[in-house]
Protein backbone atom coordinates (compact mmCIF):
# COMPACT_ATOMS: atom_id res chain seq x y z
CA UNK A 1 0.00 0.00 0.00
CA UNK A 2 1.28 3.42 -0.96
CA UNK A 3 1.33 5.42 2.22
CA UNK A 4 1.68 8.62 0.23
CA UNK A 5 -1.70 8.07 -1.44
CA UNK A 6 -3.84 11.06 -0.42
CA UNK A 7 -6.96 8.87 -0.65
CA UNK A 8 -5.89 7.24 2.59
CA UNK A 9 -6.73 10.50 4.33
CA UNK A 10 -9.96 11.66 2.71
CA UNK A 11 -11.18 13.60 5.72
CA UNK A 12 -8.00 15.49 6.48
CA UNK A 13 -7.77 19.10 5.41
CA UNK A 14 -4.55 20.89 4.48
CA UNK A 15 -2.37 17.87 5.23
CA UNK A 16 0.46 16.99 2.87
CA UNK A 17 0.78 13.30 1.84
CA UNK A 18 4.30 13.53 3.20
CA UNK A 19 2.76 13.55 6.67
CA UNK A 20 2.12 9.81 6.32
CA UNK A 21 5.78 9.13 5.67
CA UNK A 22 6.87 11.29 8.58
CA UNK A 23 4.28 9.63 10.81
CA UNK A 24 5.90 6.24 10.20
CA UNK A 25 9.36 7.57 11.01
CA UNK A 26 10.92 6.10 14.19
CA UNK A 27 11.89 9.66 15.09
CA UNK A 28 8.24 10.71 15.17
CA UNK A 29 6.28 8.20 17.28
CA UNK A 30 6.79 5.09 19.37
CA UNK A 31 3.74 3.15 18.33
CA UNK A 32 0.28 3.81 16.98
CA UNK A 33 -1.44 3.12 20.28
CA UNK A 34 0.78 5.60 22.11
CA UNK A 35 0.22 8.09 19.32
CA UNK A 36 -3.54 7.69 19.75
CA UNK A 37 -3.22 8.46 23.44
CA UNK A 38 -1.09 11.49 22.69
CA UNK A 39 -3.76 12.86 20.34
CA UNK A 40 -6.52 12.25 22.88
CA UNK A 41 -4.49 14.08 25.50
CA UNK A 42 -4.17 17.05 23.19
CA UNK A 43 -7.58 17.15 21.58
CA UNK A 44 -9.84 15.26 24.00
CA UNK A 45 -11.38 11.82 24.26
CA UNK A 46 -12.41 10.27 20.97
CA UNK A 47 -10.09 12.49 18.97
CA UNK A 48 -8.95 9.62 16.76
CA UNK A 49 -12.53 8.67 15.89
CA UNK A 50 -13.44 12.14 14.63
CA UNK A 51 -11.21 13.35 11.83
CA UNK A 52 -9.66 16.73 12.35
CA UNK A 53 -6.21 18.06 11.49
CA UNK A 54 -3.48 17.12 12.02
CA UNK A 55 -4.24 13.38 12.33
CA UNK A 56 -5.53 11.01 9.62
CA UNK A 57 -8.78 9.19 9.07
CA UNK A 58 -9.67 6.06 11.09
CA UNK A 59 -9.01 3.88 8.02
CA UNK A 60 -5.46 5.09 7.72
CA UNK A 61 -4.91 4.65 11.46
CA UNK A 62 -6.06 1.01 11.29
CA UNK A 63 -3.68 0.29 8.41
CA UNK A 64 -0.87 2.07 10.22
CA UNK A 65 -1.47 0.02 13.36
CA UNK A 66 -1.35 -3.21 11.35
CA UNK A 67 2.03 -2.22 9.95
CA UNK A 68 3.46 -1.59 13.37
CA UNK A 69 2.00 -4.78 14.84
CA UNK A 70 3.41 -6.78 11.92
CA UNK A 71 6.90 -5.34 12.31
CA UNK A 72 6.69 -5.58 16.13
CA UNK A 73 9.10 -2.72 16.44
CA UNK A 74 10.16 -1.35 19.80
CA UNK A 75 11.39 2.17 19.24
CA UNK A 76 12.73 4.58 21.79
CA UNK A 77 11.37 8.10 21.55
CA UNK A 78 13.37 10.89 20.06
CA UNK A 79 13.11 13.75 22.51
CA UNK A 80 13.84 16.19 19.70
CA UNK A 81 10.84 15.35 17.54
CA UNK A 82 8.54 13.31 19.76
CA UNK A 83 7.30 16.00 22.08
CA UNK A 84 5.51 18.29 19.67
CA UNK A 85 3.63 21.17 21.25
CA UNK A 86 2.29 23.30 18.40
CA UNK A 87 0.08 25.46 20.60
CA UNK A 88 2.84 26.59 22.95
CA UNK A 89 3.66 30.27 22.92
CA UNK A 90 7.19 31.60 23.13
CA UNK A 91 6.23 34.47 25.43
CA UNK A 92 4.52 34.45 28.79
CA UNK A 93 0.81 35.08 28.50
CA UNK A 94 0.15 36.36 32.02
CA UNK A 95 2.96 36.05 34.58
CA UNK A 96 5.66 38.21 32.95
CA UNK A 97 3.27 40.97 31.78
CA UNK A 98 1.63 41.03 35.21
CA UNK A 99 4.95 41.25 37.07
CA UNK A 100 6.26 43.97 34.75
CA UNK A 101 3.12 46.07 35.04
CA UNK A 102 2.82 45.78 38.83
CA UNK A 103 6.52 46.42 39.38
CA UNK A 104 6.24 49.58 37.34
CA UNK A 105 3.05 50.87 38.94
CA UNK A 106 3.08 49.62 42.54
CA UNK A 107 5.40 50.48 45.40
CA UNK A 108 5.11 47.05 47.01
CA UNK A 109 8.38 45.10 47.20
CA UNK A 110 8.85 43.69 43.68
CA UNK A 111 9.40 40.13 44.94
CA UNK A 112 5.70 39.97 45.92
CA UNK A 113 4.34 40.18 42.37
CA UNK A 114 5.68 36.90 40.91
CA UNK A 115 4.05 35.01 43.78
CA UNK A 116 0.71 36.76 43.23
CA UNK A 117 0.85 35.97 39.49
CA UNK A 118 1.78 32.34 40.17
CA UNK A 119 -1.15 31.87 42.52
CA UNK A 120 -3.47 33.50 39.97
CA UNK A 121 -2.51 31.00 37.25
CA UNK A 122 -2.65 28.08 39.69
CA UNK A 123 -6.22 29.00 40.64
CA UNK A 124 -7.24 28.68 36.97
CA UNK A 125 -5.99 25.08 36.80
CA UNK A 126 -7.43 21.98 38.47
CA UNK A 127 -6.54 18.69 40.08
CA UNK A 128 -6.92 16.72 36.84
CA UNK A 129 -3.67 18.37 35.76
CA UNK A 130 -1.71 16.40 38.32
CA UNK A 131 1.60 14.72 37.49
CA UNK A 132 1.84 11.11 38.60
CA UNK A 133 5.22 9.59 39.38
CA UNK A 134 6.18 6.33 41.04
CA UNK A 135 7.19 8.17 44.19
CA UNK A 136 4.25 10.56 44.54
CA UNK A 137 1.56 12.66 42.90
CA UNK A 138 1.99 16.38 42.25
CA UNK A 139 -0.81 18.89 41.67
CA UNK A 140 -0.47 22.50 40.47
CA UNK A 141 -2.24 24.13 43.40
CA UNK A 142 0.04 26.69 45.03
CA UNK A 143 0.11 28.01 48.58
CA UNK A 144 1.74 31.43 48.74
CA UNK A 145 2.81 33.19 51.93
CA UNK A 146 4.00 36.80 52.16
CA UNK A 147 5.87 37.41 55.42
CA UNK A 148 6.63 41.10 55.72
CA UNK A 149 6.57 43.83 58.31
CA UNK A 150 3.67 46.23 58.59
CA UNK A 151 3.52 49.00 56.03
CA UNK A 152 5.12 47.06 53.16
CA UNK A 153 1.94 46.98 51.07
CA UNK A 154 1.10 43.29 51.39
CA UNK A 155 -2.57 44.11 50.87
CA UNK A 156 -1.75 46.32 47.88
CA UNK A 157 0.18 43.49 46.21
CA UNK A 158 -2.68 41.05 46.77
CA UNK A 159 -5.43 43.48 45.80
CA UNK A 160 -5.40 42.82 42.01
CA UNK A 161 -5.95 39.11 42.56
CA UNK A 162 -8.73 39.83 45.05
CA UNK A 163 -10.32 42.17 42.49
CA UNK A 164 -10.17 39.56 39.74
CA UNK A 165 -11.74 36.99 42.05
CA UNK A 166 -14.55 39.34 43.09
CA UNK A 167 -15.22 40.32 39.47
CA UNK A 168 -15.48 36.62 38.58
CA UNK A 169 -12.56 36.91 36.20
CA UNK A 170 -11.34 33.70 37.76
CA UNK A 171 -13.31 30.54 36.91
CA UNK A 172 -16.78 30.22 38.37
CA UNK A 173 -15.78 26.79 39.66
CA UNK A 174 -13.24 28.46 41.96
CA UNK A 175 -14.92 29.52 45.18
CA UNK A 176 -13.42 32.57 46.88
CA UNK A 177 -13.22 31.94 50.61
CA UNK A 178 -14.78 34.72 52.69
CA UNK A 179 -12.15 37.03 54.11
CA UNK A 180 -13.41 36.59 57.68
CA UNK A 181 -13.98 32.84 57.46
CA UNK A 182 -13.44 31.01 60.74
CA UNK A 183 -11.41 27.78 61.04
CA UNK A 184 -14.63 25.94 61.89
CA UNK A 185 -16.48 27.18 58.80
CA UNK A 186 -13.40 26.69 56.62
CA UNK A 187 -13.80 22.92 56.57
CA UNK A 188 -17.53 23.12 55.84
CA UNK A 189 -16.93 25.45 52.88
CA UNK A 190 -14.36 23.09 51.40
CA UNK A 191 -16.88 20.28 51.65
CA UNK A 192 -19.34 22.39 49.63
CA UNK A 193 -16.73 23.87 47.25
CA UNK A 194 -13.69 21.57 46.90
CA UNK A 195 -11.94 23.92 44.46
CA UNK A 196 -11.38 27.10 46.42
CA UNK A 197 -9.11 30.14 46.60
CA UNK A 198 -8.18 31.50 50.01
CA UNK A 199 -6.95 35.11 50.07
CA UNK A 200 -6.12 36.72 53.40
CA UNK A 201 -3.54 39.42 54.13
CA UNK A 202 -4.03 39.06 57.90
CA UNK A 203 -3.57 35.32 58.17
CA UNK A 204 -2.13 35.66 61.67
CA UNK A 205 -5.62 36.20 63.13
CA UNK A 206 -6.86 33.05 61.44
CA UNK A 207 -3.79 31.11 62.57
CA UNK A 208 -4.15 32.25 66.18
CA UNK A 209 -7.82 31.23 66.29
CA UNK A 210 -7.14 27.81 64.81
CA UNK A 211 -4.35 27.15 67.34
CA UNK A 212 -6.19 28.50 70.39
CA UNK A 213 -6.12 26.04 73.26
CA UNK A 214 -9.63 27.05 74.24
CA UNK A 215 -10.96 25.57 71.01
CA UNK A 216 -10.03 21.97 71.69
CA UNK A 217 -12.36 20.71 68.99
CA UNK A 218 -10.08 22.40 66.43
CA UNK A 219 -7.07 20.38 67.59
CA UNK A 220 -5.10 19.21 64.60
CA UNK A 221 -6.40 21.93 62.28
CA UNK A 222 -2.98 22.62 60.75
CA UNK A 223 -2.48 18.89 60.23
CA UNK A 224 -5.84 18.81 58.45
CA UNK A 225 -4.79 21.74 56.26
CA UNK A 226 -1.53 19.96 55.50
CA UNK A 227 -3.43 16.92 54.27
CA UNK A 228 -5.94 18.88 52.18
CA UNK A 229 -3.29 20.91 50.38
CA UNK A 230 -1.83 17.66 49.01
CA UNK A 231 -5.09 17.14 47.07
CA UNK A 232 -6.08 13.70 48.40
CA UNK A 233 -8.98 11.93 46.66
CA UNK A 234 -11.04 12.31 49.83
CA UNK A 235 -10.62 13.95 53.23
CA UNK A 236 -12.87 13.36 56.22
CA UNK A 237 -12.81 15.16 59.55
CA UNK A 238 -14.77 14.24 62.65
CA UNK A 239 -16.21 17.20 64.53
CA UNK A 240 -18.52 17.27 67.52
CA UNK A 241 -21.56 15.21 66.58
CA UNK A 242 -20.85 15.10 62.85
CA UNK A 243 -18.37 14.22 60.13
CA UNK A 244 -17.28 16.57 57.34
CA UNK A 245 -16.15 15.01 54.07
CA UNK A 246 -14.24 16.90 51.37
CA UNK A 247 -14.22 15.14 47.99
CA UNK A 248 -11.31 15.84 45.61
CA UNK A 249 -10.10 19.12 47.16
CA UNK A 250 -8.03 21.61 45.19
CA UNK A 251 -7.09 24.49 47.48
CA UNK A 252 -5.02 27.47 46.32
CA UNK A 253 -4.07 30.22 48.74
CA UNK A 254 -2.27 33.54 49.01
CA UNK A 255 -1.76 34.67 52.59
CA UNK A 256 0.06 37.49 54.31
CA UNK A 257 1.22 38.27 57.84
CA UNK A 258 4.06 39.89 59.76
CA UNK A 259 7.11 37.99 61.05
CA UNK A 260 6.16 38.76 64.65
CA UNK A 261 2.67 37.34 64.23
CA UNK A 262 3.95 34.24 62.44
CA UNK A 263 6.44 33.44 65.19
CA UNK A 264 3.95 34.13 67.98
CA UNK A 265 1.12 32.04 66.49
CA UNK A 266 3.17 29.09 65.20
CA UNK A 267 6.39 27.34 66.04
CA UNK A 268 9.21 25.24 64.67
CA UNK A 269 6.90 22.27 65.12
CA UNK A 270 4.79 23.63 62.25
CA UNK A 271 7.96 23.61 60.16
CA UNK A 272 9.01 20.15 61.23
CA UNK A 273 5.53 18.72 60.68
CA UNK A 274 5.44 20.04 57.14
CA UNK A 275 2.80 22.79 57.22
CA UNK A 276 5.04 25.75 56.34
CA UNK A 277 7.23 23.82 53.86
CA UNK A 278 4.18 23.46 51.64
CA UNK A 279 4.15 27.23 51.11
CA UNK A 280 6.09 29.31 48.63
CA UNK A 281 7.38 32.05 50.92
CA UNK A 282 8.56 35.55 50.13
CA UNK A 283 9.73 38.12 52.64
CA UNK A 284 9.94 41.88 52.39
CA UNK A 285 10.89 44.98 54.31
CA UNK A 286 10.46 48.72 54.06
CA UNK A 287 13.87 48.93 52.41
CA UNK A 288 12.61 46.76 49.54
CA UNK A 289 9.84 49.16 48.64
CA UNK A 290 10.16 51.32 45.56
CA UNK A 291 8.75 54.76 46.25
CA UNK A 292 6.67 55.88 43.29
CA UNK A 293 4.76 59.13 42.76
CA UNK A 294 0.99 58.98 42.68
CA UNK A 295 -0.51 58.78 39.20
CA UNK A 296 -4.07 58.97 38.00
CA UNK A 297 -5.17 55.80 36.28
CA UNK A 298 -5.33 56.48 32.56
CA UNK A 299 -6.86 54.65 29.61
CA UNK A 300 -3.62 52.79 28.91
CA UNK A 301 -3.56 51.32 32.43
CA UNK A 302 -7.16 50.18 32.09
CA UNK A 303 -6.36 48.50 28.79
CA UNK A 304 -3.36 46.71 30.26
CA UNK A 305 -5.38 45.47 33.22
CA UNK A 306 -8.16 44.29 30.92
CA UNK A 307 -5.56 42.46 28.84
CA UNK A 308 -4.24 40.72 31.94
CA UNK A 309 -7.73 39.64 32.95
CA UNK A 310 -8.41 38.36 29.45
CA UNK A 311 -5.13 36.41 29.48
CA UNK A 312 -6.09 34.72 32.71
CA UNK A 313 -9.44 33.76 31.22
CA UNK A 314 -7.70 32.28 28.16
CA UNK A 315 -5.57 30.10 30.43
CA UNK A 316 -8.66 28.80 32.19
CA UNK A 317 -10.55 28.12 28.95
CA UNK A 318 -7.54 26.31 27.50
CA UNK A 319 -7.17 23.90 30.41
CA UNK A 320 -10.68 23.47 31.80
CA UNK A 321 -10.96 19.99 30.21
CA UNK A 322 -7.25 19.20 30.05
CA UNK A 323 -5.44 16.35 31.76
CA UNK A 324 -2.06 14.67 31.41
CA UNK A 325 -3.01 11.27 30.05
CA UNK A 326 0.36 10.47 28.51
CA UNK A 327 3.91 11.80 28.42
CA UNK A 328 3.43 14.77 30.76
CA UNK A 329 7.11 15.71 30.75
CA UNK A 330 9.91 15.52 28.19
CA UNK A 331 13.03 13.43 28.71
CA UNK A 332 15.23 16.51 28.88
CA UNK A 333 12.96 18.07 31.51
CA UNK A 334 12.98 14.93 33.65
CA UNK A 335 16.76 14.68 33.34
CA UNK A 336 17.19 18.31 34.42
CA UNK A 337 14.84 17.75 37.35
CA UNK A 338 16.67 14.66 38.59
CA UNK A 339 20.04 16.36 38.17
CA UNK A 340 18.87 19.23 40.37
CA UNK A 341 17.60 16.65 42.88
CA UNK A 342 21.15 15.37 43.34
CA UNK A 343 22.22 18.91 44.19
CA UNK A 344 19.43 19.20 46.74
CA UNK A 345 20.40 16.01 48.56
CA UNK A 346 24.00 17.19 48.85
CA UNK A 347 22.87 20.59 50.14
CA UNK A 348 20.58 18.97 52.70
CA UNK A 349 23.51 17.34 54.48
CA UNK A 350 25.29 20.63 55.10
CA UNK A 351 22.29 22.87 55.79
CA UNK A 352 20.73 23.54 59.19
CA UNK A 353 18.33 20.77 60.35
CA UNK A 354 15.30 23.08 60.34
CA UNK A 355 15.59 23.53 56.56
CA UNK A 356 15.42 19.81 55.89
CA UNK A 357 11.61 19.77 55.50
CA UNK A 358 11.85 22.46 52.85
CA UNK A 359 14.59 20.63 50.95
CA UNK A 360 12.64 17.38 51.08
CA UNK A 361 9.81 19.01 49.13
CA UNK A 362 11.94 20.23 46.24
CA UNK A 363 10.17 18.08 43.61
CA UNK A 364 6.78 18.98 45.12
CA UNK A 365 7.34 22.70 44.55
CA UNK A 366 9.32 22.60 41.31
CA UNK A 367 6.78 20.44 39.47
CA UNK A 368 3.96 22.72 40.59
CA UNK A 369 5.84 25.74 39.26
CA UNK A 370 6.75 23.94 36.04
CA UNK A 371 3.12 23.09 35.26
CA UNK A 372 2.15 26.70 35.97
CA UNK A 373 4.83 27.97 33.62
CA UNK A 374 3.64 25.49 30.98
CA UNK A 375 0.09 26.81 31.34
CA UNK A 376 1.33 30.40 31.16
CA UNK A 377 2.71 29.52 27.70
CA UNK A 378 -0.38 27.49 26.70
CA UNK A 379 1.70 24.33 26.42
CA UNK A 380 0.59 20.72 26.60
CA UNK A 381 3.72 19.13 28.02
CA UNK A 382 6.31 20.15 30.62
CA UNK A 383 9.57 21.02 28.88
CA UNK A 384 13.13 21.58 30.05
CA UNK A 385 12.56 25.33 29.83
CA UNK A 386 9.66 24.98 32.26
CA UNK A 387 11.82 23.03 34.71
CA UNK A 388 14.74 25.48 34.48
CA UNK A 389 12.39 28.40 35.16
CA UNK A 390 10.76 26.52 38.05
CA UNK A 391 14.13 25.73 39.64
CA UNK A 392 15.13 29.38 39.50
CA UNK A 393 11.86 30.45 41.10
CA UNK A 394 12.09 27.71 43.73
CA UNK A 395 15.56 28.87 44.77
CA UNK A 396 14.19 32.36 45.32
CA UNK A 397 11.31 31.10 47.43
CA UNK A 398 13.72 28.90 49.37
CA UNK A 399 15.59 31.99 50.51
CA UNK A 400 12.33 33.39 51.87
CA UNK A 401 11.76 30.17 53.79
CA UNK A 402 15.28 30.36 55.20
CA UNK A 403 14.65 33.85 56.58
CA UNK A 404 11.48 32.62 58.28
CA UNK A 405 13.22 29.61 59.81
CA UNK A 406 16.10 31.76 61.03
CA UNK A 407 13.52 33.99 62.68
CA UNK A 408 12.14 31.02 64.61
CA UNK A 409 15.63 29.99 65.72
CA UNK A 410 16.48 33.54 66.78
CA UNK A 411 13.33 33.63 68.87
CA UNK A 412 14.26 30.36 70.54
CA UNK A 413 17.62 31.62 71.73
CA UNK A 414 16.57 35.20 72.48
CA UNK A 415 16.49 36.53 76.01
CA UNK A 416 12.70 36.57 75.93
CA UNK A 417 12.54 32.95 74.86
CA UNK A 418 15.11 31.87 77.42
CA UNK A 419 13.25 33.59 80.24
CA UNK A 420 9.97 31.94 79.28
CA UNK A 421 11.53 28.48 79.28
CA UNK A 422 13.44 29.11 82.50
CA UNK A 423 10.31 30.30 84.30
CA UNK A 424 8.40 27.24 83.13
CA UNK A 425 11.07 24.80 84.35
CA UNK A 426 11.36 26.41 87.78
CA UNK A 427 7.60 26.75 88.30
CA UNK A 428 6.88 23.15 87.26
CA UNK A 429 9.64 21.83 89.49
CA UNK A 430 8.09 23.71 92.41
CA UNK A 431 4.65 22.29 91.65
CA UNK A 432 5.53 18.69 90.82
CA UNK A 433 8.97 18.16 92.32
CA UNK A 434 10.57 17.15 89.04
CA UNK A 435 9.97 17.18 85.28
CA UNK A 436 11.58 15.26 82.41
CA UNK A 437 13.53 17.22 79.82
CA UNK A 438 11.51 15.55 77.06
CA UNK A 439 8.44 17.43 78.27
CA UNK A 440 10.22 20.77 77.90
CA UNK A 441 11.40 19.83 74.42
CA UNK A 442 7.88 18.99 73.28
CA UNK A 443 6.24 22.02 74.84
CA UNK A 444 8.58 24.64 73.37
CA UNK A 445 9.55 22.73 70.21
CA UNK A 446 13.25 23.44 70.70
CA UNK A 447 16.32 21.41 69.94
CA UNK A 448 18.03 19.41 72.64
CA UNK A 449 21.30 21.35 72.36
CA UNK A 450 19.43 24.61 73.09
CA UNK A 451 17.78 23.05 76.12
CA UNK A 452 21.15 21.83 77.41
CA UNK A 453 22.42 25.41 77.30
CA UNK A 454 19.38 26.63 79.25
CA UNK A 455 19.76 23.89 81.88
CA UNK A 456 23.45 24.69 82.26
CA UNK A 457 22.54 28.33 82.86
CA UNK A 458 19.98 27.34 85.51
CA UNK A 459 22.52 25.07 87.21
CA UNK A 460 25.10 27.89 87.29
CA UNK A 461 22.46 30.15 88.85
CA UNK A 462 21.78 27.47 91.47
CA UNK A 463 18.10 27.09 90.55
CA UNK A 464 17.84 23.49 89.36
CA UNK A 465 19.84 20.32 89.16
CA UNK A 466 19.52 17.36 86.82
CA UNK A 467 19.63 13.63 87.32
CA UNK A 468 20.11 11.04 84.59
CA UNK A 469 18.04 7.93 85.28
CA UNK A 470 18.75 4.66 83.40
CA UNK A 471 15.96 3.41 81.16
CA UNK A 472 16.02 -0.32 80.36
CA UNK A 473 13.78 0.28 77.33
CA UNK A 474 15.91 2.90 75.61
CA UNK A 475 17.83 6.10 76.18
CA UNK A 476 18.34 7.33 79.76
CA UNK A 477 15.78 9.81 81.07
CA UNK A 478 16.98 13.21 82.32
CA UNK A 479 14.94 14.67 85.19
CA UNK A 480 15.06 18.26 86.40
CA UNK A 481 14.35 19.24 90.00
CA UNK A 482 14.91 22.24 92.23
CA UNK A 483 18.34 22.56 93.78
CA UNK A 484 18.59 22.08 97.55
CA UNK A 485 19.19 25.77 98.07
CA UNK A 486 15.94 26.62 96.28
CA UNK A 487 13.96 24.04 98.23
Amino acid sequence: MDVTDPNLMPDVMDISPRWAVEALSPQWIWSVQQWRQLQERRYGAGACEVSRPPFPSPGFMEWMEEQWMEKQLVIKPSSENMHIDPGRQDKSLFIDPYVNYMTENQDSPPQFHPLVATVAVASCLHRDMGLFFNQSEFFPNVLGLIVSESGTRKSTAMKPLVGMANLRILPEEVYLMPYDVTPERFVDILAEHPQALFLNDEFGHFLSRSSSRRQSYMTGFLQMMTHITDCPPRHSRSLVGREVVVEKPYLTALLGLTPEVLISTSSLLDVLQGFLPRFLIVTGSLEDMARKPLKIRDKHSEEVQKGLRDSLRIIYDTYKNFSFNYLPITEEALEALNKYGETVWKRMKSDIPEMRRFHERWAYQILKLAVIRMADHLGRIVTKEDIVWAIKEYERYLEGARKVVEGFIAEEISDKGLKRIKDYIVSECKKRGQIPTTEVLRKFNIRSDYLCKIISTLEMEGLVEREVCPNPRGKPTTLLRLSKSEE
